[in-house]
């Protein structure tokens, strides 16, 4: 997991979900971060607490988890919300994350089709990037044609080529 290894080398990082709760996404770090079953964590309180004071007093790395509602967030909300986390913790995000752009809105109006709508919120998003002067990080699915392939491509990018035409980098 890329944003736990930034917080293990002293960053802090900031989560954006739309697809799923604080407290699940919360859950899948810890047991990432300890080398742990999710499903085991109850049995595992002692590891995963010492594991989360090692990564804030030893690294100084921190992560925040914002979740939003499908739909319901653009990058106003994502850009209102880390400002106002700067200001509470006094560090400055070594890398924010979106998951995923999918389920983002765009902050303009946009015209009806899926590649003005997903190049303007991946638009949105990399105006963060200067903004903030760090890296933005998300995800995006892959189209029905790429289910199968075994090296899926850029082609297979699911909802718009927009996001692809806006992206610095796309690792598949």
């Amino acid at each position: 997991n890329i944003a736990l290894n930034m917080a293990k080398n002293g960053e802090f990082v900031i989560i954006y979900t739309l697809e799923m709760s604080e407290t699940v996404y919360a859950m899948r770090l810890d047991a990432h971060n300890n080398d742990t079953d999710i499903n085991n964590l109850d049995k595992n309180v002692d590891v995963i607490r010492e594991g989360a004071n090692k990564l804030k007093f030893e690294s100084g790395g921190e992560i925040l988890i914002k979740e939003f509602p499908s739909g319901a967030a653009s990058a106003r909300h994502l850009k209102e919300h880390s400002k106002k986390a700067i200001t509470q913790t006094g560090k400055q995000p070594g890398g924010l994350f979106v998951d995923y752009l999918g389920l983002m809105r765009p902050s303009v109006k946009t015209g009806d089709g899926l590649y003005e709508r997903f190049g303007q919120v991946a638009t949105d998003i990399r105006g963060l990037s200067y903004e903030f002067n760090c890296p933005i990080f998300s995800v995006n699915q892959i189209n029905r044609q790429g289910y199968g392939d075994n090296q899926p491509g850029i082609g297979n990018i699911a909802d718009s080529m927009g996001v692809a035409n806006i992206a610095d980098y796309i690792g598949i």
